[in-house]
């Protein structure tokens, strides 16, 4: 269970606390400054200043590494898909000339990392890649097996050097961006808990102003270190005490 307090609960007003990361994080920015301006013997204890502001950057740093590498999960994602449909026409025409050329032994083009299997009439057919995954592997083996051969035994249109090019993008990128997405999973994971650390620290910091500052009064002067004060809407009724039972008449 959560650990929870209550102070001023039949009170006019209310905090309102912030529910989304850079919310928290302006809050906390808020605080810290207000902290730092204060002379030293005038600063709350608890949360320790050193604990806050510590809280606080890694919060930053956390949400600036996501960012990062969110946006660099982007890039590599745009420059793949477009290396990606560039190469597709160009191996296609690759493709029907490896079947010309390997007409009487189909089975070779195994070695361009494409599937075969044998026909009803005993023939080896080819397939052509149906997904990325396929292009890919036909592209990676097709320039290896290309390169190992004389500069006269290639294929000369589409060039080598093209597809070469472009394979280098898309398996580049693609690295780059599988690395991405699993850095910007971390980042996340590391954002969400330093934020919410310092959703807890700043609560606690409220819990102590309230408590030891302001005569355990929810004012608004919790807004010199940042927090939203709202009036409730419906003031909450203190609960009666206990009363004697009535004696009958």
């Amino acid at each position: 269970m959560p650990l929870t307090g209550t102070i001023d609960k039949n009170g006019r007003f209310k905090p309102l606390w912030p529910r989304y990361d850079p919310e928290i994080i302006a809050l906390g920015q808020a605080y810290v400054d207000r902290e730092t301006g204060l002379p030293v013997a005038e600063r709350l204890a608890l949360p320790p200043l050193t604990l806050m502001q510590a809280t606080l950057q890694e919060a930053l740093q956390s949400v600036e590494t996501a960012t990062s590498n969110e946006n660099q999960r982007a890039v590599s994602a745009t420059d793949y898909t477009t290396a990606l449909s560039a190469i597709k026409p160009l191996l296609d025409d690759a493709l029907t000339q490896l079947k010309g050329k390997y007409s009487k032994n189909p089975a070779q083009l195994r070695d361009y990392g494409l599937d075969t299997k044998i026909g009803k009439r005993g023939d080896v057919l080819v397939a052509r890649p149906t997904n990325d995954k396929g292009w890919i592997q036909f592209a990676t083996h097709y320039v290896e097996q290309e390169t190992l051969l004389l500069p006269n035994q290639r294929i000369v249109d589409p060039p080598l050097a093209r597809i070469t090019e472009l394979t280098a993008i898309i398996t580049t990128n693609l690295q780059a961006r599988n690395s991405g997405a699993s850095q910007r999973s971390i980042g996340v994971e590391n954002r969400s808990e330093a934020v919410s650390r310092l959703m807890d620290y700043l609560q606690l910091a409220a819990f102590a102003l309230v408590a030891l500052r302001f005569d355990r009064k929810v004012t608004n002067d919790l807004e010199l270190w940042g927090f939203k004060v709202v009036e409730k809407s419906t003031p909450e009724q203190a609960t009666p005490p206990d009363q004697p039972p009535v004696p009958p008449a």
